[in-house]
């Protein structure tokens, strides 16, 4: 029995330097037990820790475009009033609930359209 709990510790820190760790692994299997608990206990953290790390950039970049696409809107909608007077409610909600690639297309459109109408159905007056 003593040479397999010989042989067992032997392998359990043969996995644990695989995995990197480098400080000293007891010989005493209970030890070593406590040891994997709080190492997996320490390796949880850890992956908790990038998980909310990757959550907060991925909101970050999503509140950042989101900002971008309102933006492009708010001074798309400023000009369509400038150049047209005022605006429907339909025109408004259509522009405040357009994609980046819709606003995109109508900010160059503004430039040469006659009519509210021609910039979001492309054609140039």
């Amino acid at each position: 029995l003593t040479d397999l709990k010989a042989c067992f510790a032997d392998l359990v820190a043969k996995v644990l330097r695989k995995l990197g760790y480098r400080e000293p692994i007891p010989d005493d299997l209970q030890e070593t037990r406590t040891m994997i608990e709080n190492l997996v206990d320490y390796w949880k953290e850890e992956w908790r820790a990038e998980a909310r790390a990757e959550a907060r950039a991925e909101a970050l970049a999503e509140g950042k475009a989101e900002g971008k696409v309102e933006g492009i809107a708010l001074v798309l909608l400023n000009q369509l009033r400038h150049r047209f007077g005022p605006l429907s409610p339909e025109t408004e909600r259509r522009v405040r609930t357009a994609s980046l690639d819709d606003l995109m297309r109508w900010t160059d459109a503004i430039l040469d359209a006659d009519s509210v109408s021609a910039v979001f159905q492309g054609r140039l007056g």
